[in-house]
C-alpha cells in the first residue's frame, strides 16, 4: 500500500479537482478607513487562537463567549487571527462590536452553504478496467483482504495501467486505500459510486476573523476546495512604521473528522489538507511586502521529544521546506509545549499533546522574534444550575503570541 501510494502520488500531486460546492457569501466590515497606529512602535505582536465557539462540540460555550473578547484584548497583540467563530451573530455582536475600541480594523466574511452538491463518481468502470484486468492476471492469488499486498502487487506489475487512470480517479483510489477499505472490491466500489450530498457544518460559515490595530489593506477572504467544513484564508497587508509592509495570512486548514468518510473532490482528508497547504505556499507575496506572517490552525505539527505527538507531519514539512520559519519550535531557546493538550478539560479523553496552531514567518532573517503560548490560563464563572463557582479554559485549543522587535 505504501509503495502504491507513493507511486500514484507522484503522478497525482499536480492534479486537483475543483469541488462543486454551492456557497454564497456576504462581506461584513467594521470601519477600516483610518490608520491610527498605537503609540508604542518599538514592537509588533501577533496572536492566533482557535476559539472553537461551537455550542454542540465544546463545553461552556456561553461562558467562554462572554470572556473571550476581553481575554483577546488583554494579550496586547496588534494583529489577531481568530478561528472557530462559527456564528454570524458572535462575529458581529460579540467579537467585532465589543473589540472595536481595541481593534479598529476588522475583517471577516460570512460564507453560507446548505448541502454539498452530489458529485459524479470519481471513476468509471472503463477507467478501472485496464487496472482490474492487470490485477486479475498478476495478483489474483494475493490475499483480497490485504490492502498492503494488493498495493505492492499493483505497483510492481500494473504501473502502466495505474498511470493511465485519470488523475481524479487516482486520487479517489488513494483516498479509499488510506481511508480503510479492506479489499480491492471495496476500493473500486467507493470510487465508482456517486457521492451523496452532505450537510455543510456550521451552515457553511468559515469561522475566520482578522483583527488589527493597523489598517488592513486589501483584505479579502479566499475559499478553499473543502468537504463538510468550509475552509478558507484571509489575506491582507499592514503597514508598520518600523517593520514596513507585512503580508498577513489567517487560516484554518482541514482536519480529518473521526468516523466520517471523505467524500470531497480531493481523494482523502489528507489530500484535501495537502492541497490547501500547497495553495498557501504558492501564494505570491503581496506587493512591496518584506515578509509574510502565516497564522492559524494548520491541522499539522511535528513530534517533539517524548511528549509532543506528530499531527499530519508531512503537511508541516511542506511549510518547513517552503522556508516558513516556526519560532515556537525552531528558536535556539525554544521550549515548545502543546497547543492542543490532553490535560485541557475541554478536549476529549483520547486527546494527545500536539501543536496544530502556528505563527510562521517567511524572510525572517534580521527579525528578533519571541513567542509564547497564550490564553492558556482558566477563567472562573458561576454555574447557573448549581450557583457554584467553576473554572474553564477559553477553548479546547490554546493560543500563541509572537512579538517582533528590532
Amino acid at each position: 500500500m505504501i509503495i502504491m501510494e507513493d507511486i500514484m502520488g507522484k503522478f497525482s500531486v499536480l492534479f486537483f479537482m475543483v469541488a462543486f460546492i454551492a456557497l454564497t457569501g456576504c462581506d461584513t466590515f467594521v470601519d477600516n478607513t483610518a490608520n491610527i497606529a498605537p503609540q508604542d512602535l518599538s514592537e509588533l505582536s501577533f496572536l492566533t487562537f482557535n476559539a472553537e465557539l461551537d455550542s454542540t462540540k465544546v463545553l461552556n460555550y456561553a461562558e467562554r463567549l462572554k470572556v473571550i473578547p476581553q481575554a483577546v484584548a488583554d494579550t496586547g497583540a496588534d494583529v489577531v487571527c481568530l478561528q472557530g467563530i462559527w456564528k454570524e451573530a458572535d462575529e458581529k455582536n460579540q467579537i467585532a462590536a465589543r473589540l472595536k475600541g481595541v481593534y479598529k480594523y476588522q475583517y471577516y466574511k460570512v460564507t453560507k452553504g446548505g448541502e454539498t452538491e452530489p458529485q459524479p463518481a470519481a471513476c468509471t468502470e472503463d477507467d478501472l478496467t485496464p487496472m482490474a484486468m492487470c490485477y486479475l492476471s498478476n495478483c489474483s492469488e494475493t490475499d483480497a483482504t490485504d490492502v498492503m499486498a494488493i498495493g505492492l502487487c499493483l505497483a510492481t506489475n500494473c504501473l502502466t495501467e495505474i498511470t493511465g487512470i485519470p488523475a481524479a480517479c487516482r486520487d479517489c483510489l488513494i483516498g479509499a486505500i488510506t481511508g480503510g477499505s479492506t479489499d480491492i472490491t471495496g476500493i473500486m466500489g467507493e470510487c465508482t459510486a456517486e457521492q451523496v450530498p452532505v450537510e455543510m457544518a456550521q451552515g457553511g460559515n468559515n469561522g475566520l476573523m482578522l483583527l488589527s490595530t493597523y489598517q488592513l489593506i486589501g483584505a479579502k477572504l479566499v475559499e478553499f476546495d473543502s468537504f463538510y467544513y468550509k475552509r478558507a484564508y484571509i489575506s491582507a497587508k499592514i503597514q508598520h512604521p518600523l517593520f514596513g509592509a507585512i503580508d498577513i495570512v489567517c487560516t484554518q486548514l482541514s482536519d480529518a473528522i473521526a468516523g466520517m468518510p471523505y467524500e470531497g473532490a480531493l481523494g482523502s482528508w489528507e489530500g484535501e489538507l495537502a492541497a490547501q497547504a500547497q495553495e498557501i505556499i504558492d501564494l505570491p507575496p503581496l506587493k512591496d511586502t518584506g515578509f509574510r506572517v502565516l497564522m492559524g490552525d494548520l491541522a499539522a505539527g511535528p513530534a517533539i521529544g517524548r511528549d509532543i505527538r506528530a499531527k499530519n507531519p508531512s503537511i508541516y514539512d511542506m511549510f518547513y521546506y517552503a522556508y516558513y520559519y516556526d519560532p515556537f519550535i525552531e528558536n535556539e531557546d525554544a521550549e515548545p509545549v502543546c497547543t492542543r493538550c490532553a490535560d485541557n478539560p475541554l478536549t476529549p479523553a483520547e486527546t494527545v499533546d500536539q501543536i496544530p496552531s502556528h505563527i510562521l514567518f517567511t524572510n525572517w532573517e534580521g527579525l528578533d522574534i519571541s513567542i509564547e503560548r497564550a490564553l492558556d490560563k482558566p477563567f472562573t464563572f458561576t454555574d447557573k444550575a448549581t450557583k457554584k463557582e467553576k473554572s474553564s479554559p477559553y477553548s479546547d485549543h490554546y493560543g500563541l503570541k509572537a512579538t517582533l522587535t528590532r
